[in-house]
């Protein structure tokens, strides 16, 4: 699984939230889930800001997707 993002900051994160040994395709796994999900979001917004006749994506086009 290869990802775009990068991984120690997935693991911090999933320890933080109690997790106290994550393996490494286990944060590959969330890695690869969190950037499928940031690519919904942006798709989204994108067709958000498309609507309202503007072609930059705005903080308010992504609180209107999520």
């Amino acid at each position: 699984m290869t990802t775009t993002l990068p991984l120690a900051p997935i693991r911090r994160i999933m320890t933080e939230a109690g997790c106290k040994r994550v393996s490494e395709d286990a944060v590959a796994l969330m890695a690869k889930y969190v950037e499928s999900e940031i690519y919904e979001i942006s798709a989204e917004a994108k067709h958000a800001t498309e609507h309202a006749g503007r072609n930059t994506v705005r903080v308010e086009d992504i609180e209107f997707v999520i």
